[in-house]
């Protein structure tokens, strides 16, 4: 499906556009289960494969019920993987599917290289979630820590300084406030995303709290350059100084000196309302030149799960 896909892209920047256009390029991979061409597995000799480090009582100052539902995880993934020694042919696939993804990328951007559109189109690389690879016992996603919820965010143009790293706290939710004004396009409403330009533009930063909300209600993430804190919708918390401890083994939420911080980033938190419209009690109402979801009961559907 990536190669279609890629090869739609570099097709349509070979036709001629009199309008100013967008076009998005979706990749699977890397996904999980990781099936890429060989040449990509060959790029990793198995024997120099880095391994994550685990420690042993990881776990052990997280709140009762996540500890548990962790350690399960844990159990049932990368437990089997050691035993069976496949934990380096699982990080390798991983490993390859990425290059696998770089690869296709590299594609679209030789074709957009040959193309009139070279000097005027802005190209942004991101990914949906970060995937744990055997960090806090976890094999996937899911999670409110860092493996998950940190990103890779690429922003070049013909405008935009090179090899410039933004240092401030950016969120996905920053992309179309930062489109809208690159591409000098009026503020429809208001948004909860800032515009990154100032940022890309110069040197000078101030930070942020970024709110990272998790699809169970009431559970979110609270994050800025020093740290990071996590609140369960059971009362759970954790707390990192990410500073001093980027892979977050020390879970600080037990010294009292630090809430004065977490009071301060929880400012952020919107006001939790009522969850969002279930999708089997809407119908899909297809029309000539769209289509637009009705509630089966007459009733008008519920679009947010938050509002500030």
């Amino acid at each position: 499906m990536g190669v279609q896909r890629t090869k739609w892209i570099c097709n349509l920047l070979k036709e001629k556009h009199e309008k100013p256009f967008f076009m998005g390029l979706g990749l699977y991979t890397p996904h999980f289960p990781n099936y890429v061409p060989q040449k990509y597995f060959d790029l990793y000799d198995i024997e120099k494969i880095i391994l994550p480090e685990l420690p042993e009582d990881d776990l052990d100052d997280l709140p009762e019920d996540i500890k548990r539902k962790q350690t399960n995880r844990r159990n049932q993934h990368l437990v089997k993987l050691q035993k069976i020694g496949a934990y380096k042919e699982a990080v390798r696939a991983y490993l390859a599917a990425v290059s696998y993804a770089d690869g296709l990328l590299g594609e679209v951007l030789d074709a957009l290289e040959e193309s009139a559109y070279k000097n005027n189109t802005i190209v942004v690389f991101w990914s949906d979630q970060g995937y744990h690879l055997g960090e806090k016992g976890d094999w996937g996603k899911h999670t409110l820590w860092s493996e998950t919820s940190r990103v890779p965010l690429f922003i070049s143009g013909a405008n935009i300084p090179k090899n410039k790293k933004v240092q401030s706290t950016a969120g996905l939710i920053d992309l179309y406030p930062t489109l809208m004004e690159l591409c000098n396009l009026p503020k429809q409403h208001k948004m909860d995303g800032k515009s990154l330009v100032p940022e890309l533009m110069n040197t000078n930063y101030k930070d942020r709290d970024l709110f990272i909300p998790y699809h169970l209600k009431g559970s979110y993430a609270i994050v800025n350059d020093n740290y990071r804190y996590i609140h369960y919708n059971n009362g759970g918390e954790e707390f990192y100084n990410i500073k001093e401890d980027p892979n977050e083994w020390n879970n600080l939420i037990g010294d009292e000196k630090h809430r004065i911080i977490i009071d301060k980033m929880k400012q952020v938190v919107p006001e939790f309302r009522k969850p969002a419209t279930p999708k089997k009690s809407l119908k899909l109402i297809f029309e000539e030149n769209g289509y637009h979801w009705e509630s089966k009961k007459g009733g008008k559907p519920q679009m947010s799960l938050y509002n500030k």
